[in-house]
């Protein structure tokens, strides 16, 4: 009884630590600062949570979900993060940036990832891949 109290209490503190990183780069990005709240959520995912950015763009499909499984990463953890790299791919949309478009990329993964994870399809999640995929169509 006590380690499920234990993990329970992990999974609820990286979602408010994932909460808090994607407040911290809204409020960059509504001061007009995205590449400095781009460095800082990085730099807050590697301090705080462990997660490294690259190796996050890199992996993909089961490799990327076993990789946040080590986290205990829930579907709402998917989403949360998969809104952080959504809002900061946003931002450097208009010169079709590469990491601009990675980033854009693993947000709807994340987001498939997420309905593998639950086995359920989601109607809010959907409508967050339908505005991923307007957003990437932008640099095709």
């Amino acid at each position: 009884m006590e380690r499920r109290d234990i993990l329970k209490d992990e999974i609820e503190q990286l979602g408010r630590v994932l909460g808090q990183i994607l407040t911290t780069f809204l409020g960059f990005s509504a001061k007009g600062k995205v590449s400095g709240g781009i460095e800082v959520v990085n730099n807050q995912l590697k301090d705080r949570l462990d997660l490294d950015y690259e190796k996050l763009i890199q992996l993909s499909g089961y490799e990327l979900l076993d990789y946040l499984k080590q986290w205990n990463v829930t579907s709402e953890h998917m989403e949360t993060l998969s809104s952080l790299l959504m809002e900061s791919g946003r931002a450097g949309l208009e010169n079709c940036e590469v990491d601009a478009v990675s980033r854009l990329q693993k947000a709807l993964e994340l987001l498939d990832l997420a309905d593998v994870l639950t086995k359920t399809v989601s109607l809010e999640r959907e409508r967050r891949k339908s505005g991923i995929q307007k957003l990437l169509k932008q640099c095709v």
